[in-house]
């Protein structure tokens, strides 16, 4: 989860954090976040974006 969060924040370029299986962004990133996981893999009904 972590390697993951540090190479979304690289990649979209905020700031953020990983805590108990859940990344918080600075910023509304929602399309670019969810764009990100589905192509590292993720099922996009695993991805909840709040």
């Amino acid at each position: 989860m972590e390697s993951i969060a540090h190479e979304l924040k690289k990649t979209i370029g905020t700031g953020g954090t990983a805590k108990n299986g859940i990344i918080v962004l600075q910023g509304d990133h929602r399309s670019k976040v969810t764009d990100f996981l589905i192509s590292k893999g993720f099922s996009e009904e695993s991805i909840e974006v709040i």
